[in-house]
């Protein structure tokens, strides 16, 4: 689940059926004045599948449903599974509720372009799968800086920077043979190969 704070005008203009409903609520019913000054607002999102009997069975379903889709259609099965929830803030009081499934604000959708960029290229790493990973457009450097994801990713994934480069040894190979490799080399080309 992920949170993000927005402000009273954004909340307003995406939710302003649900957030009068509550405004009236507070007034009518609790009695107690809108302090503007005090509210604040924050969309949660998560991401649900449908209930199933065998939800190991699903998982791996949806796993190579999805191990191959391209960027634009990975984000629209994403958003196709996300729900949203409206949280307003004021003071002490607190009232919460999930959100229609047809409309998305742009900040979540947003925020849902960028974790599938991080899910496809994570998922791509540790699958090996080199043609998904190169439908995912640019990171958007507002949210995250690519250059800092990957090189988590390599360090997470043990891989950690090196002077190797495949192009190299794979020159090296079509110059000289197998055998000159180093053992680095050697090692570097089967974990490539992995």
């Amino acid at each position: 689940m992920f949170s993000i704070k927005v402000d009273r005008k954004q909340a307003e203009l995406d939710y302003s059926l649900q957030i009068q409903k509550w405004y009236d609520f507070i007034t009518n019913h609790l009695g107690k004045e809108i302090k503007e000054s005090k509210l604040e607002f924050y969309y949660s999102i998560g991401f649900f599948l449908p209930k199933a009997e065998n939800k190991e069975q699903q998982h791996i379903e949806n796993i190579d449903k999805i191990e191959s889709m391209p960027y634009n259609d990975r984000l629209e099965w994403e958003l196709s599974k996300l729900r949203i929830n409206l949280t307003m803030n004021m003071g002490n009081f607190t009232i919460s509720d999930r959100m229609p499934k047809k409309y998305i604000p742009q900040p979540i959708f947003d925020l849902v372009k960028e974790l599938t960029k991080v899910k496809m290229l994570l998922e791509s790493e540790i699958t090996g799968n080199d043609s998904q990973k190169y439908s995912i457009p640019d990171f958007d450097e507002n949210f995250i800086s690519s250059d800092e994801f990957k090189a988590q990713l390599k360090q997470l994934l043990g891989k950690e920077d090196s002077k190797l480069d495949l192009d190299d040894i794979l020159d090296k190979i079509s110059k000289t043979g197998m055998d000159s490799l180093t053992k680095d080399e050697l090692t570097y080309l089967k974990g490539f190969s992995k």
